[in-house]
Parts: C-alpha cells; sequence; structure tokens
C-alpha cells in the first residue's frame, strides 16, 4: 500500500517551470519523479523531461496549477 502525498495534477516549481508528477517515490512520499512541461517563460520542456525530487534537493512543489 502507498498513500500518494503529491496529487497528480499540473503545479509550478519554485523555479517557476511547470510539471505533473509522474511517480512517488515510495520512502520519500514529498519528493516525487515529476515531468517538466513549461519553463518559466512558457517555452515547452522536450517530452520526457524528468526530475526526481529526491536526487534535485534544490527544487520543490511551491503552487498548484488551476485547471
Amino acid at each position: 500500500n502507498q498513500i500518494t502525498i503529491v496529487a497528480e495534477k499540473s503545479f509550478v516549481t519554485n523555479d517557476g517551470d511547470i510539471a505533473v508528477v509522474v511517480r512517488q517515490n515510495f520512502k520519500f512520499p514529498t519528493r516525487p519523479v515529476i515531468r517538466l512541461l513549461k519553463n518559466s517563460g512558457g517555452v515547452s520542456y522536450p517530452s520526457n523531461e524528468e526530475r526526481d525530487l529526491v536526487k534535485n534537493l534544490t527544487l520543490f512543489i511551491v503552487d498548484s496549477v488551476e485547471d
């Protein structure tokens, strides 16, 4: 069993990027793996540009994006 702490919807990182959660880290539920969608300037990232927040300790989720 696993509890999802971060909802799987779009959100904003502390860098201003727009991203989505693609999977949880079992031992670190507040540090998921994310897929970057757009940078702070609104430019789309190449497909499959992912960041593991366990390995990238300076990147945080700071806000959600309204649909």
